[in-house]
């Protein structure tokens, strides 16, 4: 569960797609729905944007819907998952432990034991077993997109994209690891094969 970030989806399917900052009290109000709609014995939720009235649940779910909450804002975003999020996923970037820490702290304060809400993170990852392998693949990859390697490059460097050899791959999870991460999830277009090859080549056993 996040604000929304593409502009043509909500184009597209005609989603009203108001400002940050109305999408962030939105986003708010809808963890709070959400948590109250998962559990019988909440009073129900009012808000600005959404309104939930209590009601007898019979029967009663067996258990929730994990919420997870995601992205790369540095502030709202992890006080949000702090509050209500079963699983955080923090996206890569530089400040991934500020963010890990904004969230432990906000968990805390709501009353929560951050250690009960798994770490994660997404994105894409660019891996081959030799470096000449992995400019082939960027040479490959600019080409199909209409993009100089140069470019490609900076496009991955501002998503903070894991990329290089397995070895260097696998050492940059690691790092997110040592954060606390347990769990990534890999972007993109895969089949069968190229999955094999990138778990075999990150040493991850499926």
């Amino acid at each position: 569960v996040g604000t929304g970030w593409m502009d043509r989806e909500h184009e597209v399917f005609g989603f009203t797609y108001p400002d940050m900052k109305e999408r962030f009290a939105m986003l708010e109000e809808a963890l709070a729905y959400l948590s109250a709609a998962f559990n019988p014995e909440a009073p129900g939720f009012v808000g600005d944007h959404y309104r939930l009235e209590a009601f007898p649940l019979a029967p009663a779910p067996l258990g929730t819907i994990p919420l997870l909450v995601g992205g790369t804002g540095g502030h709202k975003t992890p006080r949000l998952a702090g509050m209500f999020a079963d699983e955080f996923n923090v996206y890569p970037g530089p400040d991934m432990g500020e963010r890990i820490e904004r969230f432990t702290a906000a968990a805390t304060e709501a009353g929560r034991d951050p250690d009960t809400i798994r770490l994660s993170s997404s994105g894409q990852v660019i891996a081959a077993a030799t470096v000449s392998e992995f400019e082939d693949r960027m040479a490959q990859d600019a080409e199909a997109a209409g993009l100089s390697r140069e470019e490609l490059e900076a496009h991955y460097e501002k998503r903070h994209t894991p990329r290089g050899t397995f070895e260097q791959v696998a050492e940059r999870l690691e790092e997110f690891a040592a954060l606390g991460v347990t769990r990534f999830y890999f972007q993109g277009v895969f089949t069968p094969s190229d999955t094999g090859r990138l778990l075999d080549g990150l040493g991850v056993t499926p």
